[in-house]
């Protein structure tokens, strides 16, 4: 932050941390609505419901880590 002159005070540090969290959850919950949208008359299992947030997890810690 001190390179790009932004304060760091706690209110930008949240802002920041909050917006890493919820970028996450909007990817894994993009990825299961396109799971839906492939499969609209069946049963969600558990273990496809984890095979496609495992399958955007390491993109997403990749992309998050990457920004702080």
């Amino acid at each position: 932050m001190n390179q790009l002159h932004m304060p760091a005070n706690l209110f930008s540090l949240g802002a920041i941390d909050f917006g890493v969290i919820v970028d996450g959850a909007i990817v894994v919950t993009e990825a299961l609505l396109r799971l839906r949208e492939r499969l609209p008359h069946d049963r969600l299992q558990t273990e496809l419901v984890v095979g496609t947030a495992s399958q955007v997890a390491r993109p997403i810690f990749f992309a998050t880590s990457s920004c702080v």
